[in-house]
């Protein structure tokens, strides 16, 4: 139904008829396919509500992403510190994405990862000229 306004329209019809209260809220996604048949309910005097699909995604953009684009932006700043101490290998920013991810279902091997590669770095900085 998501994908098709009509079959929409007419299963937020039937379930408004059937369940008969004046109360009951239609949930509809505010998808462009869900526009049009936000729309025709409404105008139907249908109770739909849209808003809860628009503020869930805006809240998961909001607190999903940033933790995701954290941890890229790290693996970036140890790469461009092991650049200007002019190390042979660098950090892999998006292998280092990558083990985030693993990270968030298994173990946290990215901060393994991190740790050994700011470790290298140190060490570059630290040995004699």
């Amino acid at each position: 139904f998501a994908h098709d306004p009509a079959a929409t329209i007419s299963q937020a019809q039937e379930l408004w008829t059937r369940i008969s209260r004046p109360n009951v809220m239609i949930k509809i996604p505010a998808t462009p396919e869900g526009i049009p048949a936000i729309t025709a309910t409404l105008a139907a005097g249908i109770n739909v509500s849209p808003v809860t699909a628009i503020l869930a995604i805006t809240i998961g953009w909001v607190i999903i992403v940033p933790p995701f684009v954290s941890w890229y932006r790290t693996f970036e700043r140890i790469q461009q510190a092991q650049r200007q101490a002019g190390l042979a290998t660098e950090v892999n920013p998006i292998l280092g994405f990558v083990f985030y991810l693993v990270a968030l279902y298994f173990l946290p091997v990215e901060l393994l990862y991190a740790q050994d590669e700011l470790n290298k770095l140190w060490r570059a900085r630290s040995a004699p000229a």
